[in-house]
């Protein structure tokens, strides 16, 4: 297997459309890597605190900075699968570490701590790409797929995001970036954000969204609620005025359930709600049912019809 192949397969799996035969052969790799390259892998109890502590420091005390055995190995020393989150370290010709892959292969989100002590909240199926120089002269990383961010104050070190030839610049707030689709959506929940397009930028405050479509380039803001966009980073959520358009799409997005308005005066109408993840969307339903004068009823199509009496 090629370093060309090797790379192709790994970006399949992070995105989960690899196949079985690709699977097998990252796998057999996996193995190969390991029985080889001993010296250059963590300890197995270490794996598992790296998860769950810094993985930069992690990765300092336990990988051994000697030149890999082979070409192949510059690409891949080791990649560890456990709890859901992938890691995956580039090295150099001297052997040295000068990438780090971080993705959530599992359905539910994953919190990662960077070596500047920030947070970032994957979603499935999407993963971070930054350089061990990471908060030395810079703290810039890449983006595919969707995460919230928890960044930590430094003025003198701005925090920039690159997601799809858009550049998200902060000192150190809280923002959620989606490039999941053809536009990609940053949206502010706490302090100032600056977006780039390559031509203009915008800046952004708390509730504001920009939006970037990959296409044409062009980017423009909104105002919005921010409670829309980052709710799928917790387990309590809360919506406060919100229509019933939006909650449809927060009930789809979280249940695969399809809300069909019978009336379309509905739509337009608010009401503030909380609730879990693990609640059922038969109790959603339920308390909705008693704090506004409507009717909303689930067929066994899995789909939800919602009409005034």
């Amino acid at each position: 297997m090629t370093k060309k192949e090797l790379e192709r397969i790994i970006d399949k799996y992070l995105t989960g459309k690899a196949s079985d035969e690709e699977l097998k052969l990252l796998q057999e790799f996996e193995n190969f890597a390991l029985s080889k390259n001993k010296g250059n892998t963590f300890k197995s109890q270490l794996e598992k605190q790296a998860l769950k502590s810094n993985l930069f420091n992690s990765i300092e005390k336990n990988i051994q900075k000697e030149k890999v055995y082979a070409d192949i190995f510059k690409i891949a020393a080791s990649f560890i699968i456990a709890f859901g989150i992938f890691y995956f370290v580039s090295k150099n010709n001297y052997g040295r570490i000068d990438t780090i892959v971080i993705a959530n292969n599992n359905s539910l989100p994953k919190s990662v701590t960077l070596p500047d002590g920030s947070t970032v909240i994957l979603n499935a199926n999407s993963r971070v790409t930054y350089s061990t120089d990471f908060n030395i002269n810079e703290r810039k990383l890449k983006l595919s797929g969707e995460a919230y961010f928890k960044v930590v104050t430094n003025q003198s070190v701005p925090f920039i995001v690159e997601t799809k030839n858009l550049i998200t610049k902060d000192i150190g707030t809280e923002f959620n970036i989606n490039g999941n689709n053809q536009a990609v959506m940053v949206t502010v929940s706490e302090g100032i954000v600056d977006v780039y397009n390559g031509k203009d930028t915008l800046n952004l405050v708390e509730n504001q969204q920009a939006v970037f479509n990959t296409y044409t380039k062009q980017i423009k803001s909104f105002n919005v609620n921010s409670e829309l966009y980052d709710y799928w980073t917790k387990e309590q959520m809360v919506f406060n005025d919100i229509t019933f358009k939006e909650l449809a799409e927060v009930l789809y997005n979280l249940y695969d359930t399809e809300m069909i308005f019978l009336d379309e005066a509905t739509k337009n109408l608010r009401l503030s709600i909380a609730f879990r993840k693990s609640e059922r969307i038969e109790d959603i339903i339920y308390r909705i049912n008693q704090i506004k004068e409507i009717n909303i009823t689930k067929n066994k199509d899995n789909m939800i019809a919602i009409r005034i009496p």
